[in-house]
């Protein structure tokens, strides 16, 4: 599965559950943190790491110690967020539990809680 058709699938099940999806979603107004994905009302994010083989941005020194601090202040704020790389999404259908099974588990044990 590409990107994109991973981001095809996240919008149907945000429709399944009648739930709002945003893209680069600003979940503090003061700071420039955006979730990659976030279904507002059961506060789940979703968080695409990529480019880990290449010494990308989310591993490096500097970007990965800003990625713990919005992950902690996602937190504080009752954020659920799910951190999936791009080789996941590539690999859905091969794995033993796609990713696409867990978004969907995370979903309604979430929308059981609300």
């Amino acid at each position: 599965m590409d990107v994109r058709t991973f981001e095809i699938f996240l919008f149907e099940v945000a429709k399944k559950y009648s739930l709002e999806l945003l893209k680069e979603y600003k979940f503090i107004e003061n700071r420039r943190f955006r979730f990659d994905y976030a279904f507002t009302g059961i506060k789940l994010a979703l968080e695409i790491e990529g480019g880990i083989y290449v010494g990308g941005r989310h591993v490096r020194g500097v970007g990965y110690t800003r990625d713990v601090v919005k992950y902690n202040y996602a937190m504080v704020r009752n954020w659920k967020v799910l951190r999936v790389t791009t080789e996941q999404i590539r690999k859905n259908k091969h794995d033993k539990e796609p990713l696409t099974y867990f978004i969907e588990r995370v979903i309604k044990q979430l929308l059981n809680e609300v």
